[in-house]
């Protein structure tokens, strides 16, 4: 299965997901998460590269966009590697089970599974 993450200047946040990805709960070796860094700092792309099962691929567009970074990333990962793909922005981080879930679907002959994504919650006092 690979984890797909576009994520366009998001230096803030790109190292947790990606960590917090390559750690789910998934049998290991059977998933590989990626990073479209688009304008990432090259201090974060070393940091991203440092993390087991994680992937790095350095893109730059004049306009960037999610719709590109995936192109890229699709066209990158070698034909064959994986069955399923499955897609996170830059601050999603996936429920314990969340793989399992996915690959059950695709498992019982499902096409595509949309996931539900819940928003962070942060209260201010």
């Amino acid at each position: 299965m690979a984890v797909l993450i576009p994520s366009y200047k998001e230096d803030h946040i790109i190292i947790n997901t990606a960590r917090k990805a390559a750690a789910h709960d998934y049998a290991t070796g059977q998933f590989t998460v990626y990073i479209a860094a688009d304008r990432i700092q090259p201090e974060t792309v070393i940091q991203l590269r440092a993390i087991p099962q994680v992937e790095v691929l350095e893109v730059h567009f004049e306009l960037g966009s999610k719709a590109r970074s995936l192109n890229k990333l699709f066209n990158w990962i070698p034909e064959g590697k994986h069955e399923v793909a499955i897609i996170l922005d830059a601050d999603n981080v996936m429920l314990p089970g969340c793989l399992e879930k996915v690959n059950a679907a695709f498992q019982q002959g499902f096409r595509s599974v949309q996931c539900h994504r819940m928003a962070k919650i942060s209260i201010r006092r």
